[in-house]
């Protein structure tokens, strides 16, 4: 059964060998997972008040920047798209 925790990384910062200064915890570990419109990592924040935006298309989540463009706009393209439709214009030629 998929889940979606099952897509997610991790991000680790170690700070054991570090001088001791400041109030830094020595060794986190932050659950990741990566923005379908535009392949950016957030770390994802488990005292996060607002709702995580989400797109029920490619059943994954997205970042603030690519939930305003897709509530702006109306649609929504994943990186993936986006890539093609690029490899597209610069096969045949096509700019812009």
């Amino acid at each position: 059964m998929f889940s979606k925790r099952s897509i997610e990384g991790y991000l680790m910062r170690d700070h054991r060998a570090g001088d001791g200064i400041g109030d830094m915890q020595p060794m986190v570990e932050y659950a990741i997972y990566t923005c379908c419109g535009c392949q950016r990592g957030i770390i994802r924040n488990p005292k996060r008040e607002r709702e995580r935006s989400y797109c029920r298309a490619h059943d994954r989540y997205m970042c603030d920047d690519c939930a305003l463009s897709f509530k702006v706009t109306g649609s929504h393209k994943s990186y993936k798209q986006v890539m093609d439709e690029y490899e597209s214009k610069v096969i045949h030629g096509r700019s812009g």
